[in-house]
């Protein structure tokens, strides 16, 4: 019991340190320390382990094992196997496990594996993995090389940071926000430019973006659409795409944006409250996103009509004046009925009240 609690404690201590030199220089672990760092050689094999220390979430890469015997002694049936934590797999038709055979002293051999990555997001993108050796199904001590310094292990260890792109979609002159949904008031045969910013701000590049735009064909017109690559901040290319061709993008590299611009045309005096202009951006990795635009008319014989700002001002002031109106004929015709009182009390009073009778 107390071996196996030394054992996990001594793991536990390794994968620390092997976190804290990923991003540092400083060799936390002394000879004095731990037991385990070797000054001189104890194992019979030195196992090394040589990978890229990144992966993007659609990559293949290649690790090699490095396996040598030191003991100057021959070893049969000898193997090793790979374990990997969660958020890296064995690429398709690949096996954790590689029969070495048997070793003469000395002798060197090397054993390689493809790993794929996750295809959702880690909470940790950095994902550790071990490398075990084998003589006869039993496992073996092996000294191993951990940031400069030997240990030795019951296994080799080293870990990969899981690489992920960011996609991000804003628009001028109407930014996407939330789930209200933008509009644009236009007349009739008026032209209006979409531009829609659509950035890459992850660190992984994005495979496969595709852009399709749809329309209401009964009230704009698809006139034309221009895709722009910048990169540092200048435009480097520019295409003129027909208003029945889409692009796509089988690489969108991270830290990297593009324009996309959609040219269309009022065709109508009246559109519906359905009448929307639609972008739909695909990828294999976040699916399809839909960003829309609501399209409205108006024209200069009813500028109020719709979200027009003047229509703030215009009923305010439409309001006031009616009640000012109301308000002077009610004291006109208090004043008017005021004055025939007046007129038939001067008259009563210089010619006498006059009575018809009916009898």
């Amino acid at each position: 019991m107390l071996v196996r609690l030394k054992k996990l404690y001594i793991e536990r201590v390794l994968l620390f340190v092997l976190l804290i030199g990923m991003f540092s220089d400083i060799h936390m672990i002394s000879t004095n320390a731990f037991i385990f760092q070797n000054t001189q050689s104890s194992a019979d094999f030195f196992l090394e382990i040589f990978a890229p220390t990144e992966i993007e979430y659609w990559e293949k890469i290649n690790i090699t094992i490095e396996i040598r015997e030191k003991s100057n002694i021959s070893h049969e049936n000898m193997a090793i196997n790979l374990t990997l934590e969660s958020g890296l797999n064995l690429a398709e038709g690949e096996n954790g496990e590689y029969d070495l055979g048997d070793f003469a002293p000395l002798e060197e051999k090397n054993a390689s594996f493809m790993i794929t990555a996750s295809q959702t997001f880690l909470n940790n993108p950095i994902v550790l993995y071990k490398v075990y050796l084998h003589k006869d199904g039993i496992l073996m001590d092996v000294d191993t090389r951990i940031n400069g310094d030997v240990y030795t292990l019951q296994y080799g260890i080293s870990s990969i940071n899981v690489l992920y792109p960011i996609l991000k979609v804003t628009s001028s002159p109407l930014e996407i926000t939330g789930f209200v949904v933008p509009r644009i008031s236009l007349l009739n045969n008026q032209k209006q430019s979409l531009t829609y910013n659509i950035s890459n701000e992850g660190d992984a590049s994005l495979q496969n973006l595709t852009l399709r735009v749809e329309y209401d064909e009964k009230v704009v017109e698809l006139q034309s659409m221009i895709l722009s690559r910048v990169i540092d901040g200048k435009t480097v290319d520019n295409v003129s795409l027909s208003s029945d061709t889409f692009p796509s993008l089988s690489l969108f590299p991270g830290k990297s944006y593009v324009l996309f611009q959609i040219n269309i045309r009022c065709i109508t005096f009246s559109a519906t409250d359905h009448s929307r202009v639609y972008l739909f951006v695909s990828t294999d990795f976040f699916g399809e996103r839909e960003y829309s635009v609501q399209v409205q008319t108006y024209d200069i014989y009813n500028p109020y009509k719709y979200d027009n700002p003047l229509v703030f001002l215009a009923w305010p002031v439409y309001i006031i004046f009616f009640m000012i109106l109301g308000l002077l004929i009610i004291i006109y015709s208090w004043k008017k009925h005021d004055r025939r009182l007046k007129k038939a009390r001067e008259l009563e009073e210089k010619y006498g009240t006059s009575y018809v009778s009916c009898d």
